[in-house]
């Protein structure tokens, strides 16, 4: 196992504010709802969780890195983000990478202590070959991070078979929504794609 560059620079060197802006929040309201979101997933004792869109919930990785920063006081370890498979890309240079073969995921601090770190699988093709990529990067990330936050948008598959094999990747699946956006139908046909072992509830954000 490989481990980043300690020369490699921060994505772009910005905070995650500016890499990630959230609009129509205050700081410290959006700050205490990643900690109670934090604080859940914390007692559910989930390793590695899915965050499953609903309709109408958006882009999710600017919650997923915020969600990464505010499990930092709890594990003093940094998280790892998964971003949507749809923007995994090759690592810049000087990245470092989970194995010593190009299948490995990139490492992309980003900025603080409490970063998250980006955790970006190689470029995939389709849907299908993203899945078991997916599958090494969370096997790869054991033993460095405590915590896995993954978008799984885009990789729930067509058929009932598809998803429920994708979800079961990881230790525990929350569904996302937006508030006036996504209805509370929407969110329970959401939710009705989850194993009950792995169900842990819905966030609405907005």
């Amino acid at each position: 196992m490989s481990a980043p560059d300690p020369a490699a620079p921060a994505v772009a060197g910005l905070s995650i504010d500016a890499l990630y802006p959230w609009k129509g929040t205050s700081p410290a309201d959006l700050e205490l709802a990643c900690t109670q979101i934090a604080r859940r997933l914390i007692a559910a004792g989930k390793k590695s969780i899915g965050f499953l869109p609903a309709p109408g919930s958006g882009d999710l990785l600017p919650l997923l890195v915020r969600v990464g920063g505010a499990l930092y006081p709890f594990a003093q370890r940094q998280a790892a983000v998964i971003p949507a498979w749809q923007r995994w890309d090759a690592p810049p240079p000087g990245a470092g990478r989970l194995g010593d073969d190009e299948h490995g995921p990139s490492l992309r601090p980003l900025g603080g202590e409490a970063g998250p770190t980006l955790l970006v699988p190689p470029l995939c093709p389709d849907a299908s070959t993203a899945a078991l990529s997916l599958q090494l990067a969370l096997r790869r990330m054991d033993k460095l991070f405590p915590h896995a936050l993954v978008d799984l948008s885009g990789l729930s598959g067509a058929a009932p078979e598809d998803r429920q094999a994708t979800l079961r990747l990881v230790d525990g699946v929350t569904v996302v929504g937006t508030r006036k956006r996504t209805t509370v139908h929407q969110l329970r046909l959401a939710s009705q794609q989850i194993p009950n072992d792995k169900d842990l509830g819905a966030v609405l954000i907005g």
